[in-house]
């Protein structure tokens, strides 16, 4: 019975001291491979720390529960963050978020690395230019909502730099700027936008191996969703995309019709909305080229 004991006690103190071992984390620090733990307070990250275990902040009625300001957080290829959600909550601050910022003031940074996971309902950007870096498609995953969404308070960017579909919800503030850089093969699915506000897109690397789907699905908003794309590098084109819970099909383009790109009504997953996409010509304007092409070669060997 004593030796019993004495095993007993033997194994409690491994299991406590495992890497494996539940721990509670309340202030900002690095997650080791293996470590699970859980948070009971808000966490403010002002150093860059890195997440490589399992970190979990529990549902409660804190809105944020992770402040990240001038510095960087980051979930490395075994980390998960689970931002847990009260699935029968009524008001947004009954979701656990994180926020990238300080209001305009300072900036932060999120980096999800390929085979990292986070689980979260909302992302604000409330920095000047906040950077969320996404290596996968499947690196965001809501708890709660349809969609992750994307909050953009002040001008923000989004990098997809791993190849694959990825869908989220965007939001924005009146006349912000959202960046938003490709990789080849990266398409974006914004599967509703959740305001009636004006923001524009910058696209960044967006070629004929990228497309953006844009929903017509606006949950629980009554009003015209308006978004505002536009091309900034170049100035080429701007398009206004105007949709409410009922299709209107309308879609107005100022300055340059659009010039290489195609907008067309498209479906994704059963949801009605617009693909934009870099126009690829059809057979009679390749022969067109071609024929232009033949054309110039001729008369620049006759001036020969």
């Amino acid at each position: 019975m004593y030796m019993k004991k004495i095993l007993n006690f033997l194994l409690s103190t491994i299991v406590s001291t495992s890497a494996f071992a539940q721990i509670t984390l309340d202030t900002p620090t690095n997650v080791e491979a293996g470590v699970e733990a859980t948070s009971n307070t808000k966490w403010e990250v002002k150093s860059n720390i890195t997440i490589d275990g399992k970190m979990s902040f529990p549902a409660k009625t804190d809105q944020y529960a992770i402040l990240v300001s001038n510095s960087t957080l980051e979930i490395g290829s075994t980390g998960v963050l689970e931002m847990n959600s009260d699935p029968y909550a009524t008001v947004v601050t009954h979701q656990n978020l994180i926020r990238l910022g300080n209001w305009g003031v300072k900036s932060g940074t999120l980096t999800i690395q390929e085979g990292g996971k986070v689980i979260l309902d909302k992302i604000t950007m409330s920095g000047n230019n906040d950077v969320v870096n996404v290596y996968a498609p499947d690196a965001l995953t809501p708890c709660v909502w349809d969609y992750s969404q994307l909050y953009f308070f002040m001008n923000g960017n989004f990098n997809m730099l791993g190849a694959g579909d990825y869908k989220l919800s965007f939001q924005a503030q009146a006349d912000k700027v959202a960046t938003v850089s490709f990789v080849e093969n990266a398409n974006l699915n914004i599967m509703s936008l959740g305001n009636t506000n004006n923001f524009s897109m910058k696209l960044v690397d967006f070629t004929d191996k990228n497309s953006i789907f844009f929903s017509s699905k606006v949950s629980g908003v009554k009003a015209d969703c308006i978004l505002e794309l536009s091309e900034l590098d170049s100035g080429d084109y701007t398009v206004s995309f105007y949709d409410g819970e009922t299709l209107k099909n309308t879609i107005t383009i100022t300055g340059a019709d659009l010039n290489g790109f195609s907008f067309s009504q498209s479906t994704v997953d059963g949801v009605n909305g617009y693909l934009l996409a870099v126009a690829i010509p059809e057979p009679a304007e390749w022969a067109m080229i071609f024929g232009a092409l033949a054309l110039g070669f001729a008369i620049y060997r006759r001036r020969k």
